[in-house]
């Protein structure tokens, strides 16, 4: 996984990445106090899985930096709630895609600044 930011922007950042089936087959959540710290965390992370079905598995995936301050209350208790989404002006990044049985999947999530 790859995860970019070159703005200036600042707040709790936030990871989520879930299999189409809402997180079942796969996910990938949380908060960390900072975008830089999200960045330290996740790039270069590698998720192997087995077991189960040999099955290609759609997701989409979403970064964001909270500077709007919404994310603590509709993100808790849980990253992986419906309610847990960037708001527009928010920083963020987004990618959608399938992970497919056997193959390497790169995750790339480039955070930009709204316009």
């Amino acid at each position: 996984m790859v995860i970019s930011y070159t703005g200036s922007k600042t707040g709790t950042a936030y990871i989520k990445v879930l299999s189409d089936d809402v997180g079942r087959s796969f996910s990938i959540a949380g908060p960390q106090p900072s975008i830089q710290a999200l960045m330290l965390v996740e790039n270069g992370g590698v998720t192997c899985f087995g077991g189960g079905n040999p099955i290609d598995i759609p997701f989409t995936g979403a970064v964001w930096i909270d500077v709007s301050g919404t994310g603590a209350a509709n993100c808790s208790p849980s990253v992986l709630s419906p309610q847990c989404q960037p708001s527009p002006s928010d920083p963020q990044a987004h990618q959608s895609d399938v992970l497919r049985f056997g193959q390497l999947t790169r995750i790339r999530l480039d955070v930009v600044d709204p316009p």
